[in-house]
């Protein structure tokens, strides 16, 4: 059942929840009033990426709050719902490309969309979970589009989890000019693969996943909008697996030829 109101939109199937929240909605108001519209007492958002302004949260060390205000490309987002309280980590990236992370607050804002996921109870299910490894020197978007379409999968999530990377292009959304802004970060030694997160969903005929990512580089982390890497160590993960639908990515912004971002729009199967 689709769900919709000026300010975001979910679909629910069985045990899922798939949203997306629009520009200018409080982040942790929405995901809290998702959550109850769908009849979700209880659930983990088990993944979260778009964009903000301001962002505020909690530090994990010193318990203090921070308001960050320059924009941020949003990597990962876990936590738990329960009614009205909500405890999510959140990690983001700044314009120069190094993440930040803290506990979410009510305050920070949708800048541009924010997509993702929450399912019932407190963990995804194994039944809806496919891992898979990557190899050196694969490239990773192709080897995750390669993977998806062998395991069958039309709709759902991907969640990266160990490894290291090289060669790593990422991206951060420029809001003023409505132009994603790029760099290439390469190293021999390579980069420790922080985490990952990002869905699977249709763009014509083909299956291709749109992924945020962290990586290390020593005591840095760095991250943004994933454009290409290569594989250095093999890399870890799973797809969250939605059955029943299709989800197919719809162009809703252009600037001359390049695209800019992406709706969902999901259906039955």
């Amino acid at each position: 059942m689709k769900k919709a109101d000026k300010d975001y939109i979910s679909e629910c199937w069985e045990d899922f929840i798939l949203f997306r929240i629009n520009p200018g909605r409080d982040l942790y108001d929405g995901l809290v009033a998702i959550a109850k519209e769908n009849g979700f007492d209880s659930g983990a958002i088990s993944y979260l990426i778009g964009r903000a302004n301001p962002v505020i949260v909690v530090g994990n060390d010193d318990g203090k709050e921070y308001k960050h205000e320059t924009g941020y490309e949003i990597l990962s987002g876990n936590g738990t719902l329960y009614r009205k309280i909500m405890h999510t980590e959140i990690k983001f990236g700044d314009v120069d490309y190094k993440a930040n992370q803290g506990k979410l607050r009510k305050g920070t804002l949708v800048s541009e969309l924010v997509t993702g996921m929450i399912i019932k109870g407190d963990s995804v299910p194994s039944k809806y979970l496919t891992r898979f490894e990557i190899d050196p020197d694969e490239k990773l978007y192709e080897s995750l589009e390669r993977l998806a379409t062998q395991c069958g999968i039309t709709s759902g999530g991907i969640i990266l989890s160990s490894g290291e990377l090289e060669s790593v292009k990422v991206a951060f959304f420029n809001s003023k000019e409505k132009v994603y802004q790029e760099k290439v970060f390469t190293n021999s030694s390579g980069y420790l693969l922080k985490g990952g997160q990002g869905t699977l969903a249709y763009e014509g005929s083909n299956i291709k996943p749109h992924i945020h990512v962290e990586f290390q580089d020593g005591s840095q982390s760095y991250g943004g909008h994933l454009r290409e890497c290569v594989v250095k160590k093999t890399v870890k993960g799973y797809f969250i697996n939605v059955p029943g639908i299709r989800s197919e990515r719809i162009d809703v912004l252009e600037s001359a030829s390049k695209l800019i971002t992406f709706l969902l729009r999901e259906q039955a199967i």
